[in-house]
């Protein structure tokens, strides 16, 4: 019996990966959003993943993807990929606020300008009630979040 529940799950494994493939070769589009739509699969997640850092220029422009594309292995190993970042679409604040809190994923320098150069494309009466989360970002010390430091001090001018 566990013999046939291994193979079982081993074929599963498989067929998820092709259809990832299967859905990447189609629209890498339909493949970020396809563990959503499906109540995502691990396996399904790790693919589109593998798939999202080996290719980032195609779906750069879709923030869902950076779910995919900032994993906390990429992160942590310091990937060579991770320059792509700097260039993806603009996500919402709340997102950008997740990259500069290490609760969410580790910090990195490079997430740290993403988050900044985000929050600074949004009006400030948009970021404005985000202060309190950006004041928190300052306790995490990395050089990137002076940054942070000097973006709450243009946004508490520009109020003035």
């Amino acid at each position: 019996m566990k013999f046939v529940e291994e193979v079982r799950a081993r074929m599963l494994e498989k067929s998820w990966r092709e259809h990832a493939r299967n859905a990447w070769d189609v629209s890498p589009a339909l493949a970020v959003f396809l563990p959503q739509r499906l109540n995502s699969s691990t396996v399904l997640e790790r693919e589109i993943s593998r798939l999202v850092r080996a290719n980032p220029e195609q779906v750069s422009h879709l923030p869902r993807a950076l779910d995919f594309f900032l994993t906390k292995e990429a992160l942590e190993s310091d990937a060579p990929e991770l320059p792509h970042v700097l260039t993806w679409a603009r996500c919402s604040p709340v997102r950008a606020l997740s990259l500069l809190c290490p609760r969410t994923l580790p910090t990195h320098p490079l997430t740290a300008q993403y988050a900044v150069r985000v929050l600074s494309s949004y009006p400030a009466e948009a970021v404005l009630f985000y202060i309190p989360q950006l004041v928190q970002a300052t306790r995490y010390g990395i050089g990137s979040f002076r940054k942070v430091q000097y973006y709450q001090c243009s946004i508490c001018f520009v109020q003035v």
